[in-house]
C-alpha cells in the first residue's frame, strides 16, 4: 500500500513561521513526517477552520483543513511545484473518495 505522505520529500524543516514551529514542537522534523502525521489524524470538522493550526490543536480535520495546513507548511518551507501538486492531488483524491462513498451510503440508506 502506498501512502500519500510517502510522495513527500523528507526535507528537514527550517524554522520559517508559525506552522513550521508548530510541527517542530510536535517533533516532526521533516516535510514527510509532517504529512504522515496529518494523514493519521482522524477526519472531523474543526471549530474554527480559518485557523490553520486548529487541526493540530484539535487533532482532527477535514480534507480541506488538512490540505490547507500542509499547503501552508509547503509555502513556509518554500517548496514549490511538485510538492504542492502532490499534496493537492492526494488530498483532493481522498476527499473525492470520501464524498462519493458518503453519497452512496446515504443513497442506499446505510449512512
Amino acid at each position: 500500500m502506498i501512502h500519500s505522505w510517502e510522495s513527500l520529500e523528507p526535507k528537514p524543516l527550517e524554522s520559517n513561521g508559525a506552522i513550521t514551529s508548530a510541527f517542530l514542537q510536535l517533533g516532526k522534523q521533516d516535510f514527510r513526517s509532517a504529512g504522515q502525521y496529518i494523514q493519521a489524524l482522524p477526519y472531523g470538522r474543526n471549530t474554527h477552520p480559518s485557523d490553520l493550526l486548529i487541526v493540530l490543536t484539535e487533532e482532527r480535520g477535514t480534507c480541506s483543513t488538512k490540505h490547507a495546513l500542509l499547503r501552508r507548511l509547503a509555502i513556509e518551507q518554500e517548496q514549490k511545484g511538485p510538492v504542492s501538486s502532490i499534496v493537492a492531488e492526494k488530498y483532493n483524491m481522498l476527499c473525492y473518495n470520501v464524498l462519493e462513498l458518503s453519497k452512496k451510503l446515504l443513497w442506499t440508506g446505510q449512512g
